[in-house]
């Protein structure tokens, strides 16, 4: 039997984020959840293109990403509880996640 000792997942505090254009972001609420690119940053207030499904906002037609861009103030997603907001970070080639 073969042992794996490579780290699968790495985690911190989702109040430890400091946003990065191209963060992935999932916001689960209780009736809805959507999946997210941050694609911009500017004073305190992200601007994500969000779709239902990771499929759709990898594959979204130009004409669609204005429609799809919504923008979320950073300390609504640093103060978030219960899980409503995930965030994966590529930092240094490791992959994070913001919980």
């Amino acid at each position: 039997m073969n042992e794996v000792s490579i780290q699968l997942a790495q985690y911190k505090s989702i109040r430890t984020w400091k946003p990065q254009v191209g963060d992935f972001v999932i916001q689960h609420g209780w009736f809805t959840h959507w999946f997210g690119i941050v694609s911009a940053i500017n004073s305190g207030v992200c601007t994500i293109i969000k779709a239902g499904l990771p499929a759709l906002l990898l594959t979204i037609d130009e004409a669609d990403i204005i429609k799809n861009k919504i923008d979320i103030k950073t300390s609504k997603i640093l103060n978030s509880k219960g899980g409503e907001f995930s965030v994966q970070q590529i930092i240094s080639g490791n992959v994070v996640w913001y919980i």
